[in-house]
């Protein structure tokens, strides 16, 4: 009985060294996972301090398993305090070095095929994450592209196959997937037996999703820019904006961040179709960008130019159905017999219509928000023919689709009751005035008619 009891002293012994070894290596694998995990970031900001950068020491970076990296405060950070410092020369623009040798060795083909400068910076980027461009090992964009190999790809549109493509058609995300599939295409072409297909999709997916613009042109123009070490925070409308401040880009608190709190940075507004497209939460406020009609001729050559100038962008941002800034819009469609310096000069300043008097130019603009939103709202509502099962359907597609569609037909809600209000104000103004609303409103608005 003893040697029996021996026996089972010695199993129940040699079971728990057993366990107790396979739990240290479990801790061990998860302590390894993490370093493998956290090591990119600390090598990046490494990098980015021996060329003379500065990230504060106040910052935690955290990535659960299958998320992006993630910024938060560790104490309390007053407002106006720099929280990232990025030198010039770490910044991936097309103006790089590196970008530059790349853009060179196949410059032949780049002035035959058009390649655009942010083309450019993604075929780099495939480039360097394939390991056929090398930059220096203590380089700040080898340990970012590096880092960026170790980021889980985000949900991007340019990612999903052909036939789940097709839930997005008559959209503006399929409308926008597709052009940026043909220009993914036009890039792989460049080097098609060194890079597959896919690294092209991929580098373009992190871009897309990444990028930023910021004044890094000889004269002040605006270049698409990936910005290591700030980009590690999570990107969000209404965050901290970085900015140029001679040869540094700078992140700094606009008011006091809590301890615990998660870091935000916002490279620029962007609606419903971008957040989709990018593979991005999706965002209740974010809106629609909707296109302006520059027209043809002289004057649409003028209006572009005006564009140009002005630094506008030949769109307008619709929220709630509301046009955010109606000059941007006035301006497309300005009618050609009040683009005059006086009426322009007027627009740009921002006077009010009672100043301007350019009621032909507000009744085209409303008379072209009935017609476009009308138009893309029906799309929108649209189902596509598809031959894939409804279960297969993308998460937010149809979530994306109602956001179009309500965000239309408010806007056409509310163009429609400004065209009636200018018909009314027609009425009392001369025949040739009354006249014009009502042809322009009724060939929009066929109900305005019966006012």
């Amino acid at each position: 009985m003893r040697e029996l009891r021996v026996i089972g002293i010695l199993s129940l012994i040699h079971w728990l060294a057993s366990a107790s070894q396979g739990a240290r290596e479990a801790s061990c694998s998860a302590d390894c996972d993490k370093e493998t995990t956290q090591t990119p970031v600390r090598r990046l900001l490494s990098s980015l301090r021996r060329i003379g950068g500065s990230v504060r020491s106040d910052l935690t970076f955290t990535r659960s398993p299958g998320n992006a990296t993630a910024v938060h405060a560790s104490r309390d950070i007053a407002s106006g305090e720099i929280l990232f410092r990025i030198p010039r020369a770490a910044l991936l623009w097309p103006g790089a070095k590196i970008v530059k040798q790349l853009a060179a060795e196949f410059q032949a083909f780049q002035l035959r095929g058009h390649l655009t400068e942010a083309e450019c910076l993604v075929l780099s980027v495939a480039a360097i994450k394939k390991g056929i461009q090398k930059p220096p090992e203590s380089s700040p964009i080898r340990a970012y592209v590096d880092f960026l190999k170790n980021e889980p790809l985000p949900n991007a549109t340019v990612l999903w196959r052909t036939e789940v493509l097709a839930w997005l058609s008559g959209t503006e995300a399929g409308e926008l997937t597709q052009h940026f599939l043909r220009r993914i295409a036009q890039i792989h072409a460049v080097a098609p037996l060194l890079l597959e297909h896919d690294d092209i999709k991929a580098a373009f997916a992190q871009y897309y999703a990444r990028h930023g613009t910021l004044p890094l042109g000889s004269r002040g123009e605006a270049e698409p820019v990936m910005i290591p070490g700030i980009d590690l925070c999570q990107r969000q409308d209404g965050g901290l904006k970085p900015v140029l401040r001679k040869d540094n880009v700078v992140l700094a608190t606009t008011g006091a961040i809590k301890a615990g709190d998660e870091i935000f940075v916002d490279f620029g507004a962007r609606d419903h179709t971008d957040l989709l497209v990018q593979g991005a939460a999706d965002d209740p406020e974010a809106g629609i960008f909707l296109p302006v009609p520059l027209g043809t001729g002289s004057s649409g050559r003028w209006k572009r130019r005006l564009f140009k100038y002005l630094h506008w962008p030949a769109e307008v941002w619709l929220r709630d159905g509301i046009v955010q800034d109606q000059r941007h819009l006035r301006l497309a469609t300005m009618h050609r017999d009040e683009f005059t310096a006086w009426s322009v000069g007027a627009l740009v300043a921002g006077a009010p219509l009672a100043v301007s008097r350019a009621f032909r130019t507000e009744t085209e603009a409303n008379a072209y928000l009935v017609a476009e939103c009308s138009r893309r709202g029906a799309s929108a509502r649209s189902s596509p023919m598809v031959s894939e099962p409804a279960s297969q359907k993308p998460t937010g597609v149809a979530r994306y689709r109602a956001r179009l569609t309500e965000g239309y037909d408010l806007c056409q809600l509310r163009a429609e009751e400004k065209l009636r209000k200018l018909h009314v104000w027609a009425m009392k103004q001369h025949s040739w005035a009354f006249h014009f609303v009502h042809q322009e409103g009724t060939a929009a608005f066929p109900r305005m008619a019966c006012i």
